[in-house]
């Protein structure tokens, strides 16, 4: 698989590879913290994908200020105090995730980007500067470890969205079938 990048210098499949592969325009993102490794694929539409140790620094104020959208940051302030680390964390990613996915990247001015902080609420983008939104972005929620907090963002108005665990490098390939170098799926 060739990879390059565009003009803001996100990572993209090459035009040989797509090419190759139909035309089919796969998009795909990558994010890691931790002990995880998460990565998104789509055909034909942008995608953004974060994922945040809650442990990783702590949710501060003054971090929560220097990101966040005055709205947002009175919806966290509002936050049960046990509850401002999930809201901050759920905030970071799905900016992350929303200008990774946008192409931007974190050259974006993070407080212009206006997100849902509520950790027990669905990840939303509720609002963003034109230039970065000219089409309609849906964020989603990827709940999979109570130490982590992690957002997809898929540029369409909503999209089928399918979870895959892989904790082995042979469950992504196979396992070849004994003498004959066939994949058996498991």
């Amino acid at each position: 698989i060739g990879i390059d990048s565009d003009s803001a210098g996100k990572p993209r499949i090459d035009a040989a590879t797509a090419m190759a592969a139909g035309g089919r325009g796969l998009q795909f993102n990558v994010t890691h913290s931790g002990e995880w490794v998460l990565a998104a694929f789509a055909r034909s539409l942008a995608v953004g994908i974060d994922v945040e140790a809650l442990d990783a620094r702590p949710a501060t104020a003054e971090l929560a200020a220097h990101v966040m959208s005055d709205r947002e940051l009175r919806a966290w302030q509002g936050l049960a105090a046990a509850r401002r680390r999930a809201g901050f964390f759920k905030c970071w990613t799905s900016k992350e995730a929303f200008v990774k996915g946008s192409g931007v990247g974190l050259s974006a001015g993070l407080k212009s980007i206006d997100v849902c902080v509520d950790p027990d609420r669905p990840a939303r983008l509720i609002g963003a500067p034109p230039a970065l939104a000219s089409q309609q972005w849906s964020l989603y929620t990827l709940s999979f470890s109570d130490r982590y907090a992690a957002t997809l963002a898929a540029a369409a108005p909503q999209a089928a969205i399918v979870e895959t665990e892989v904790r082995h490098w042979q469950d992504i390939c196979g396992r070849s079938d004994a003498g004959t170098g066939d994949q058996a799926r498991q």
